[in-house]
């Protein structure tokens, strides 16, 4: 099967940088061939004093839609979810996912799917984790998420 069929366009529209805030935007086509066409726009900004990430999608289209914001956890991380956060821990590592317009949906890697397998190389997979936010659409819609590192190396 291919995975890699039709290539999105994609646009830098903005980018800001401040003492203590970075913020890049972005859009692309990738879902403009849908019966109801969507285009999605991506602003990150980073907190550059906490290292938090706020993450705001805008999904202009007319209809419905089941939105998914996917995060890809890398092998040896373990992830937790529960209500409208997630939280991925690696020793004395932690990041916490969160957002309030969705419920997120966590998939082990399995034999019977494609789902959670993660690739640091071409042509070459192991086992994670995917992370989904899951977004019930109907027209032009915001999505909200934030990424909060809560411990670093080192720590006790």
């Amino acid at each position: 099967a291919v995975l890699w069929g039709r290539r999105a366009n994609a646009t830098l529209l903005e980018w800001q940088e401040g003492e203590g805030v970075v913020t890049v935007t972005g859009e692309h086509d990738g879902y403009t061939f849908l019966d109801d066409p969507v285009v999605h726009r991506r602003s990150l900004t980073l907190d550059k004093r906490t290292g938090c990430v706020e993450i705001l999608d805008v999904l202009a289209c007319a209809g419905r839609h089941e939105a998914r914001v996917s995060f890809h956890v890398a092998p040896g991380c373990d992830v937790t979810g529960a209500d409208g956060e997630v939280r991925i821990t690696r020793g004395n590592e932690r990041l916490r996912i969160a957002s309030s317009d969705g419920r997120f949906e966590v998939v082990a890697a399995s034999d019977e799917g494609m789902t959670g397998w993660v690739a640091d190389a071409y042509h070459r997979k192991s086992p994670g984790v995917s992370v989904f936010l899951i977004v019930d659409v109907d027209g032009d819609t915001e999505i909200r998420t934030s990424i909060e590192v809560e411990g670093t190396r080192g720590e006790a």
